[in-house]
């Protein structure tokens, strides 16, 4: 069997239990339907190290992962491999079942890699095409840092949803799951982190599953105290630190104002930069030292 069908047939088996499962048995009994008045969370997914760890050979050819869940072909033959998360399937039929109960609007998916990468994935993530519906934006929709910072940073004012098609008005209805606090410095109210996921033999992993659990979590206070869908300011009372997590990332964000000090090193400036990102996200999850 040729890879093309093996890819198919994998995807297909990924997927159709999709259409067995009850998902009304996946809500809890008391927000079993938005009522009338709660306003949807609004669900944006960051891909690579989220969902998904990739190896594109060119860009990561001495990556190693542990198991290979799918292999696409890029424009110009590019290979790419990737490596999905434990519990991605479980993670999606949540997602349809809260949706289809009026408590999530999306899911969107928001990258940082090129669209052409990142529309392959999400059609092997979404072979039917009925979770993200064309939902999807990439690197080109990234804020880019003034030179010399190499970094890309996410602007959620930049999700497309809601009558009035976006913008400021929907952040507080908005939360970006996201594993890199560097993509998070414009909206890191809006940020719900997760552990890098790192495609090795870590099947004790549960990260989607305490994702899964804190919406539930946030979407239950908002049924209970009706604030007109701050689904940010729930987040924040759900995560203790959440306030020195934002104060650090503002910090940082100050830094980002100015180029590295004259004759500093950039990669030196680059990897302090990037050590005081990870502080703040093991601040944040309470994680161990070099635990992200």
């Amino acid at each position: 069997m040729g890879v093309i069908a093996q890819t198919l047939q994998a995807s297909l088996r990924r997927h159709a239990a999709k259409w067995c499962v009850d998902f009304p048995a996946l809500l809890p009994a008391q927000i079993s339907r938005a009522p009338a008045k709660v306003k949807p969370i609004i669900l944006v997914l960051d891909l690579d190290e989220t969902l998904l760890r990739p190896k594109i050979e060119r860009a990561h050819p001495l990556r190693k992962l542990s198991r290979i869940d799918v292999r696409v072909y890029l424009e110009g033959g590019i290979q790419c491999s990737a490596s999905f998360r434990p519990g991605l399937d479980e993670f999606f039929q949540w997602i349809r079942a809260r949706r289809d109960s009026g408590l999530i609007e999306g899911p969107w998916i928001f990258g940082q890699g090129a669209k052409v990468y990142v529309d392959a994935m999400v059609r092997e993530l979404d072979p039917f095409g009925d979770l993200f519906e064309g939902r999807v934006l990439s690197n080109e929709a990234c804020t880019p840092l003034t030179k010399p910072w190499p970094w890309v940073l996410k602007d959620l004012s930049k999700i497309p949803c809601g009558s009035g098609g976006g913008g400021a008005e929907n952040l507080p209805r908005t939360v970006l799951v996201e594993n890199n606090s560097l993509s998070c410095m414009l909206c890191p109210g809006n940020s719900l982190l997760v552990r890098d996921w790192l495609g090795n033999d870590n099947e004790e992993d549960n990260e989607l599953a305490r994702v899964s659990a804190l919406i539930d979590e946030l979407i239950e206070k908002e049924a209970k105290e009706h604030t007109g869908g701050n689904y940010v300011g729930h987040l924040a009372s759900s995560m203790p630190g959440y306030s020195e997590f934002r104060e650090r990332l503002a910090l940082l964000g100050n830094r980002f104002e100015e180029p590295p000090p004259a004759g500093a090193s950039l990669k030196d400036a680059y990897g302090e930069v990037w050590r005081e990102a990870r502080l703040a996200k093991e601040a944040l999850l309470g994680l161990r030292a070099g635990e992200v």
